[in-house]
């Protein structure tokens, strides 16, 4: 997976461009003045003097982090901000000067500073508990498969190994059969949060006040299981491939989402669907990881399970009782659920370290090859 270590002795000049080159995705770091700042300088040396972050600093940026997870990673070690850039073709009858950064720049200053009034306001939903970081594929590199089966026999297979040709395995790259990272549901606590602040971009600059905080068993939260992927539908696979499982178990993770509501509008714990993903026909257990949140209002869950239902519904029916059935079986639907309601996180982390590191490698029968834990 491509990405790159980052440290405070490094330029910004040398930040954006291995920015770019790996991730083919353009950057600018701002300073404590929200100026772009100057490439000579090092990251460290933008640091503000109230800073109380890490003095060493020493993290790594990987192609599957969210825009968000990176924004707070730079943020929280050097204390400034970073822009990334979403490409897209400007009108043609603009101007070179209208679109150029600098003029970027100046909008993302007027806007936070003259803003209207809003008539709408934020609600961040996070779930919060002990989860983890589940992956799953099938190794097909004649070479990686080698040297799998060298460490198998020298028992010592472990999530990252460092082969003795020079390279390395990281199993976060093998996810075709699944990757999720996330809480667990049953157990886990929901918090709502409420900010009239809508103007403000940064939601770590925002002032929330709390409104609910609950185990979400408590409560009229709906969750469901949107996915229970397994091993009998693999395809295009060689007889000799290897299955690398790795699950690596965190806590206190939270997965946080943003909604906008109408002012006066309150938010309802019934609107909130929570799609998980099983992986008991992988792992065993009956896990159960957070993987997508919607917010469906009662009129609109009435017509998609009159959809779904046609001339079967009934006014007992709701989209709780079906969604589930839903997603396995009417993909268009499902498609429509999730491209109206569907909210991206802004954020999925945890403690940062793992409690279990736990692999395990079978052959494409399913035999296992080896299996272990630290």
């Amino acid at each position: 997976m491509k990405g790159f270590e980052a440290t405070g002795r490094m330029t910004v000049g040398k930040f954006e461009k291995l920015f770019h080159d790996e991730f083919g995705v353009y950057c600018d770091i701002i300073d404590e003045k929200g100026n772009f700042a100057e490439e000579s300088e090092t990251l460290a040396n933008l640091r503000p003097e109230n800073f109380d972050g890490p003095k060493k600093v020493d993290f790594s940026l990987r192609a599957n982090m969210q825009v968000a997870n990176v924004i707070k990673k730079v943020r929280e070690n050097f204390g400034v901000k970073i822009i990334i850039y979403n490409l897209e073709e400007p009108d043609p009858h603009s101007t070179l000067a209208s679109v150029s950064k600098l003029n970027f720049l100046k909008r993302k200053k007027s806007s936070n500073k003259n803003s209207e009034i809003s008539e709408s306001k934020i609600i961040r939903i996070t779930v919060s508990c002990t989860g983890g970081n589940y992956t799953c594929g099938i190794v097909d590199d004649e070479d990686t498969k080698e040297n799998i089966r060298f460490n198998i026999d020298e028992e010592s297979v472990q999530s990252t190994m460092f082969f003795e040709d020079g390279t390395v395995f990281d199993s976060s790259e093998y996810d075709n059969i699944v990757g999720a990272y996330g809480p667990t549901v049953p157990e886990s606590t929901i918090l709502v949060e409420e900010s009239n602040e809508t103007n403000t971009e940064d939601d770590e600059e925002r002032n929330y006040k709390e409104l609910i905080k609950k185990e979400i068993d408590g409560t009229d939260v709906n969750w469901f299981v949107c996915s229970s992927p397994n091993l009998d539908e693999l395809e295009d696979i060689e007889e000799d491939d290897l299955v690398f499982f790795n699950k690596k178990i965190e806590k206190r993770i939270n997965y946080t989402v943003l909604l906008e509501l109408n002012k006066n509008e309150e938010i309802d714990l019934k609107n909130i669907f929570l799609g998980t993903v099983m992986m008991d026909e992988l792992f065993g257990e009956e896990d159960y990881i957070l993987h997508e949140v919607l917010y469906i209002t009662k009129d609109k869950a009435s017509e998609y399970i009159k959809e779904f239902l046609g001339e079967n519904y009934n006014n007992e029916d709701n989209l709780a009782d079906h969604i589930e059935e839903i997603y396995g079986e009417s993909l268009e639907l499902r498609e429509k659920i999730r491209n109206n309601h569907l909210i991206q996180p802004i954020y999925v982390g945890g403690k940062g370290e793992w409690e279990i590191d736990y692999v395990k490698v079978t052959d494409t029968e399913g035999d296992i090859l080896f299996e272990g834990e630290e």
